[in-house]
């Protein structure tokens, strides 16, 4: 029985070390296309930063982080919600402004795809 007991846990041990942890998944560059045709893009490096590129070329930098299993960013006041999908992709739930969350409805809800 013990050596049973310690083959399931050495086991169950290998199995966590071998499983990226979720940050490392989410890690990488992102797009969306809107409906008038821009392109946007996410990318959320591995230090904890997250730099936007709008449609006009604009470049926006904050911070990122999880939450609850989805991906909080943006500046103070101002935070995007991003749901991970099974595939990789996120998709934008909602917007948090001065502490309140307003999720999005499903037609407003933009997918941003794993593109690096």
């Amino acid at each position: 029985m013990k050596n049973t007991l310690l083959v399931i846990a050495v086991l169950f041990a290998g199995a966590c070390a071998a499983t990226p942890a979720l940050e490392e998944k989410v890690v990488g560059t992102y797009e969306a296309k809107d409906a008038k045709g821009n392109t946007w893009r996410l990318v959320l490096l591995d230090n904890g930063v997250a730099v936007g590129y709008g449609g006009n070329g604009r470049k926006d930098e904050s911070t990122w982080k999880i939450t609850d299993g989805e991906i909080h960013t943006g500046p103070a006041g101002d935070v995007w919600v991003f749901k991970i999908n099974p595939d990789g992709s996120l998709i934008s739930v909602a917007t948090i402004r001065r502490g309140e969350r307003e999720d999005h409805p499903k037609e407003a809800q933009g997918v941003f795809w794993k593109i690096k």
